[in-house]
């Protein structure tokens, strides 16, 4: 019996950290949106919320009326849900991935001296036969060191595959917007001509 409710209780922590996780939101697009304590422009404040701020779904009323969200440090308040996407924007996936790729490099450039010195080291007790014993421990460091940095240069290339992706993206859908905005100035100046021709 003890352990059936043990279980349970795993089971529905399990499924509302799960719910949780499918109901993060972001706020969309270049914006700050006012978080009120119920559906309505002129309920109380509750705080101002910006792009890329990470929140939970609660509930909502649709997608051209309010959403009711929780925040990370546990405040609740309702917004316009149009706003809500679940991908995280562009700018905060750029902002994070060269935030990993900086943090990849600096523990390459630290690997990178730590093999230095050890194989500086080696050097120094290479000639002195009374300590073989430490050469085998130095040698073996260098060899997980090395392997260490050869890992570490796999996930800086990953990282920096992956940042040049989501600027190819940004830019794709940068100049997909451009393009769109400039299509119908310029199908109306067409028009326009061909009226004039007649």
């Amino acid at each position: 019996m003890r352990f059936r409710r043990l279980f349970l209780a795993a089971g529905l922590l399990a499924a509302g950290t799960a719910w949780a996780q499918d109901n993060l939101r972001y706020i969309d697009g270049g914006r700050t949106l006012a978080l009120r304590e119920a559906p309505s422009g002129d309920a109380e404040l509750v705080t101002f919320v910006e792009t890329g701020q990470q929140m939970e779904l609660l509930e909502s009323m649709g997608e051209n009326s309010y959403a009711r969200v929780r925040l990370p440090d546990g405040r609740e308040g309702w917004l316009a849900a149009r706003f809500l996407t679940e991908q995280k924007p562009a700018a905060e996936q750029l902002a994070s991935t060269r935030e990993a790729l900086e943090s990849e490099r600096s523990r390459v450039t630290a690997l990178e001296n730590q093999v230095e010195q050890l194989q500086g080291r080696l050097e120094q007790a290479a000639p002195a036969l009374e300590l073989a014993d430490r050469n085998a421990e130095l040698e073996a460091q260098l060899e997980a060191r090395q392997a260490e940095l050869q890992q570490s240069l796999k996930a800086y290339d990953a990282e920096v595959a992956r940042q040049r992706t989501l600027i190819t993206g940004a830019a794709l859908v940068g100049g997909g917007i451009v393009f769109g905005l400039l299509l119908p100035m310029l199908t109306r100046g067409r028009k326009r001509r061909g009226y004039g021709d007649l």
